[in-house]
């Protein structure tokens, strides 16, 4: 009960299973707690949560939308498609610029407190509850502490009318473990290998091309060395080694040479005059001997430099000698270079040229071996790759599956299935934006992603296989050579390799005993689907901004708060409404009563349906008022209630 009363205790009876319990309710599930606002439409205004059912009832510019909008803000959650997205950004613009804050107190599954601050403009702050800062973003925090699902007032149609988006809901629903991770990890590995690749070839192109334009050299080779050049060459290197060897022997004659002092380098010896001494006789005698020394290492040097300089003359004169044969066979030199010139026409300088270029041409034959290696081992791990990243897209739709075949048992009157691979729209939208500009028909590339997966097409597109485009598609044999030769298609080549087929959900709701599909529902019937789903049991709390704008109303009753009914002792649901089924029928915990004077909003009231003065204001917003709801009461011959 809101406050012990008899309205209370009766209103408990009358929904035993809500109200009453034999031992205090203990939350072992995630929720929000409090949310303080202080901004120019919210000033200085609080929100006490349940960990329950909770609903924000008002009318239209009350502000519901804002208080579930800026708590998105808080953990920076953009909604999607794009045209919520801008709808919201404007929102928070209008309800929090300049500088309003929203602290947002969470009660984590392990019973932990924090506050999710953020002030307009800034990035969002995480809290302890002694409100010291935890050294953590919002992201990580979401990962790791505390998350939300947030559905935006037009979101549920959006996502009921997008595949992909209904697979995101049903997906976040699945523990995939590293899977996605993964998924995306080899992409992004078979992306790097796609460029090395790509450079790889080119660079082997590049060198096969220099070797085409290498034959010539070759060929002109081949004919100089029949006419005998190669022998004269090799005789000629010799010749150049024995030219080497001779001006290494005069270098080496100079460097003799420079290794003798000369005398001004020799160290003096002492002139002294022998003095009457004791043993002046003796010191002259050992000045004579040193004397005589220096004068014996002068006369060695002036030796040394004369066999160094007869050594030079001999050598000149064996130089001299050779070049004299050198001449001579320059002569023949140059009468064979003129015999070859006049029957190859290239003359001998050109030859040398020739036989440089041939040994680059042996280099590029070897860069092109390991090219080709190269291409080999990367063509290996492209293949292992591919295997791997089957391995894991298989492996997240056993995941969907198994989770699918859950969902299905926890909902009443709606199923989910599975197609696998069976949503091709990104895959023929991609292809058809490839072939922008090729002069193919939309119906062909259309027929041509309906007929063939991404890693099969790939193989014919390389393969320039026209012939199966015309056989399996139909194509006329001029649209098939359009599409293989398009440039930018074979420039994509291996992005189109690793393309995926999604998994396609399929929904269906049961009316009038018979199943039908998600694409046959009316919009309403389509959005109570989805909410279905998304108010399934599990540990994040459920925010959603009126759903019931959408909502088919035969299905609110039977679908839609049975659900809340259920889930809400273990999820924490939020709801922003002016239908009187959720909050009254469901039983809601809290409501809170929502008030706009025009230029800001105010919490009126706060409680459950057995408080009398939420009752009353509720009967007026969702009811129309007492007498509405009495005279609506009378004509569907029901009891008149007080």
């Amino acid at each position: 009960m809101t406050e012990p009363s008899f309205e209370g205790f009766q209103t408990a009876l009358s929904d035993p299973e809500s109200r009453i319990r034999f031992e205090k309710a203990e939350y072992d599930h995630p929720y929000i707690n409090a949310i303080r606002f202080d901004g120019p439409f919210f000033d200085d205004r609080a929100v006490q949560l349940s960990p329950n059912l909770n609903s924000l009832i008002g009318g239209k510019g009350t502000g519901k939308s804002s208080v579930i909008q800026q708590v998105r803000y808080a953990f920076d959650i953009d909604p999607r498609p794009d045209r919520i997205r801008e709808d919201y950004h404007s929102l928070i613009e209008a309800t929090m610029a300049p500088d309003g804050e929203i602290k947002v107190q969470v009660i984590t599954e392990a019973g932990d407190t924090y506050w999710v601050c953020r002030t307009y403009g800034e990035d969002p702050v995480v809290n302890r509850a002694d409100g010291t800062e935890a050294d953590i973003g919002i992201e990580t925090f979401r990962d790791e502490f505390f998350d939300l699902e947030i559905h935006s007032q037009g979101q549920l149609l959006a996502q009921a009318r997008n595949t992909s988006d209904q697979l995101d809901l049903i997906d976040s629903y699945f523990d995939f473990g590293e899977q996605k991770r993964e998924r995306e990890e080899l992409k992004s590995e078979l992306r790097s290998n796609a460029q090395a690749l790509n450079s790889a070839r080119t660079a082997r192109d590049r060198i096969e091309s220099d070797i085409t334009d290498y034959d010539a050299v070759r060929e002109n080779l081949a004919l100089m060395e029949d006419s005998g050049v190669e022998e004269f060459l090799d005789d000629q290197n010799s010749w150049d080694d024995e030219k080497t060897h001779l001006d290494r022997l005069e270098d080496s004659i100079d460097d003799l040479a420079d290794t003798i002092p000369t005398e001004e380098e020799l160290p003096t010896v002492p002139a002294t005059e022998p003095e009457d001494t004791p043993n002046n006789e003796l010191l002259a005698e050992a000045n004579q001997i040193a004397e005589e020394a220096q004068d014996d290492v002068v006369q060695a040097i002036s030796d040394i430099e004369d066999r160094i300089e007869a050594a030079r003359s001999q050598l000149s004169d064996s130089i001299d000698e050779w070049s004299e044969r050198e001449d001579d066979r320059q002569t023949e030199y140059q009468r064979l270079a003129d015999e070859i010139e006049d029957e190859t026409g290239v003359d001998i300088d050109e030859y040398f040229e020739l036989k440089d270029e041939a040994a680059e041409l042996d280099a590029l034959e070897n860069d092109l071996d390991e090219k080709e290696n190269e291409i080999q081992d990367l063509e290996n791990e492209r293949q292992e790759l591919l295997s791997q990243l089957r391995d894991v897209r298989r492996g997240i739709t056993d995941t969907r599956r198994a989770g699918i075949t859950n969902i299905t048992e926890s909902l009443h009157n709606i199923r989910v299935r599975l197609d696998p691979d069976g949503d091709r729209e990104s895959f023929q939208s991609w292809f058809n934006d490839v072939l922008n500009g090729s002069n193919v028909r939309t119906t062909d590339k259309e027929s041509i992603t309906e007929e063939f997966d991404p890693e099969i097409l790939f193989e014919i597109i390389r393969g320039k296989d026209t012939q199966r485009l015309i056989d399996d598609v139909g194509l006329t044999p001029t649209a098939a050579e359009n599409v293989v030769g398009f440039d930018n298609l074979r420039n994509q080549l291996h992005e189109l390799q690793i393309k995926e087929l999604h998994d396609k959900p399929i929904i269906e709701i049961q009316h009038e005993g018979e199943w039908k599909a998600l694409d046959d529902m009316s919009d309403g019937q389509k959005c109570t689907a989805l909410l279905s789903i998304a108010m399934l049991e599990r540990e994040k709390p459920l925010i959603v901004d009126q759903p019931e704008d959408m909502l088919d109303n035969e299905y609110i009753y039977d679908e839609v708060v049975e659900m809340a009914s259920q889930v809400k002792e273990n999820r924490q649901i939020i709801a922003a409404t002016h239908n009187a089924n959720l909050p009254i029928l469901g039983d809601a915990e809290k409501i809170n009563v929502m008030f706009c004077n025009g230029r800001q909003g105010f919490i009126q009231e706060r409680g459950s349906i057995d408080d009398p003065d939420v009752r009353r204001k509720a009967k007026k917003i969702l009811e129309g008022g007492e007498d509405a709801f009495n005279e609506r009461t009378e004509k569907y011959g029901a009891l008149q209630l007080n």
